[in-house]
């Protein structure tokens, strides 16, 4: 028997973590293990930020505030963006251990 149980592996997990420090019983229920964190770590806040940091930065970089050719690898920036995601969810499934 749990004392509480959290639907939803998003922001629960931070709950479910709070809940386990002092002393509860915890389940945390989400469908699948690759998407502990939700949309924010997955698809929305992480991944969207990182991308706009380098817009921002092509952005300067056409008002003359760098100088040569800047150009953006789109390959490159995606498996930065993967590797920043698995790193976030190693973190995440560690803390829910």
């Amino acid at each position: 028997m749990y004392d509480i149980i959290y639907i939803g592996g998003g922001l629960n997990y931070a709950g479910a973590i709070v809940a386990a420090k002092h002393g509860l019983k915890v389940a945390l229920v989400e469908t699948s293990l690759d998407q502990l964190g939700g949309v924010c770590l997955h698809q929305g806040c992480i991944p969207s930020k990182m991308f706009l940091h380098y817009a921002n930065t092509m952005r300067q970089s056409k008002e003359n505030i760098f100088e040569g050719d800047i150009r953006l690898d789109m390959q490159v920036l995606t498996k930065k963006k993967d590797k920043l995601i698995a790193s976030a969810m190693k973190a995440v499934t560690a803390q829910c251990k």
